[in-house]
């Protein structure tokens, strides 16, 4: 069949020698790509796979011939690296010179120049009321031979046909006749099923601003809860017409944007934690004090109904209090942003929540920290989940 008819075209083009490599890009279950690299490739040639695909090497041809076999990721360097792909911390040129991003570049420019072609990939165009029928295509066994498929989209009379890439996108009119007019950084899952719908069900606030990582996400975020626009610059909801600057970020941003709302004169919500290290901490109390805005981190267990029921039981007792947290929360995988050093850890994000809830209790300042965690030499102290910490109050608590 085919392989036959590919292992003589080798072999002709290599003047019989076998090529100097193969790249195998093909998605199958079957080990046929791997086998057929092998018989074709020279003596000492390369086989590097990209593609998912069945990898039981037979020894015969790759022992002989012992050739080199290269697997590589989609993209180049940098793919599934959380600290690049996530944290947009770049590798220098100098040491790697194509990472995933300047590969993406490359490739652009090459199709910019003409030197790409991807028209004649194209087997197939829908218009977008016929999405369904295009994705039946690929699903269907048994289908059409296709490789690109493009759906079309019909650009209205008039309407303009350039990108927006940034800046502010008019999403509604803006919010009048309520009291307070708040303005979002950030809208991931706690925001969006949680904070989001409380202050909608209020009719004392309205929603002006938002600003999300992504611009798409921000543009959907603001149509489903009736936000006036959303931006990419942090100073569009800096202006007179927010009063409160909610801050539900990832926490190594936490400090410095509530220090820039609080420039502003504005009151600002913000997601635990306040800030990461204790001189960001110093700065936020500084700018609040010379700020006509004030600050609330979102610490919620001390309004939970159970803790509520054991204020209430507990408001006829007086003096110390012993109380005791015990938090199993689970596991996170050891690449989860959260162990990231820039945010500090699990206990400064998560645990804080349960030193708020202990001095919710006792109405007295802490004068006395003892804490340990969990030690081993394969375990970095940010990451340990395990942690034990004693609080000593002024009252004796």
């Amino acid at each position: 069949g085919a392989g036959a008819d590919i292992d003589r075209i080798c072999r002709d083009f290599s003047d019989q020698a076998g090529v100097d490599g193969v790249l195998i890009t093909a998605g199958t279950s079957s080990n046929a790509p791997i086998e057929l690299a092998g018989r074709v490739t020279r003596k000492r040639g390369r086989v590097i796979v990209v593609g998912a695909v069945k990898m039981d090497i037979p020894r015969e041809d790759y022992f002989k011939k012992e050739l080199g076999v290269s697997i590589s990721c989609s993209y180049g360097p940098g793919r599934y690296d959380p600290t690049y792909e996530e944290g947009g911390q770049d590798y220098p040129i100098g040491y790697v010179r194509f990472t995933e991003k300047r590969n993406m570049e490359s490739f652009l420019d090459a199709m910019n120049h003409g030197r790409v072609k991807v028209e004649p990939l194209v087997t197939h165009r829908f218009s977008i009321d016929q999405a369904a029928a295009a994705y039946g295509l690929m699903t269907k066994e048994g289908h059409e031979p296709h490789v690109a498929i493009v759906l079309e989209y019909q650009t209205p009379s008039g309407a303009s046909t350039t990108a927006q890439t940034g800046g502010r996108i008019e999403i509604a009119a803006k919010p009048i006749g309520v009291p307070l007019v708040a303005s979002f950084v950030g809208a991931g899952n706690y925001a969006t099923a949680t904070l989001l719908p409380a202050l909608q069900s209020s009719t004392k606030f309205g929603l002006n601003g938002l600003m999300t990582q992504s611009g798409r996400s921000a543009q959907g975020v603001a149509k489903q809860h009736g936000f006036a626009f959303c931006t990419d610059r942090f100073d569009d909801l800096l202006t007179g017409d927010t009063h409160a600057v909610f801050v539900t970020t990832r926490h190594d941003s936490h400090a410095k944007l509530v220090m820039s709302a609080l420039a502003a004169g504005k009151h600002v919500f913000v997601e635990k934690p306040l800030a990461i290290t204790m001189p960001e901490l110093h700065d936020v109390v500084a700018a609040e004090a010379a700020s006509a805005g004030s600050v609330m981190v979102g610490f919620n267990r001390r309004f939970a109904p159970m803790t509520v029921a054991a204020y209430e039981h507990l408001a006829a007792s007086s003096g110390s209090r012993v109380i005791n947290i015990r938090v199993n929360a689970g596991t996170l995988p050891s690449d989860h942003w959260m162990f990231d050093p820039a945010n500090g850890g699990r206990f400064i994000g998560e645990g804080c929540h349960f030193v708020d809830l202990a001095c919710s209790f006792v109405a007295s300042p802490v004068t006395e920290v003892f804490a340990f965690a969990h030690s081993s030499s394969a375990v970095s102290a940010v990451t340990t989940d395990n942690i034990t910490a004693l609080l000593r109050f002024e009252d004796g608590s």
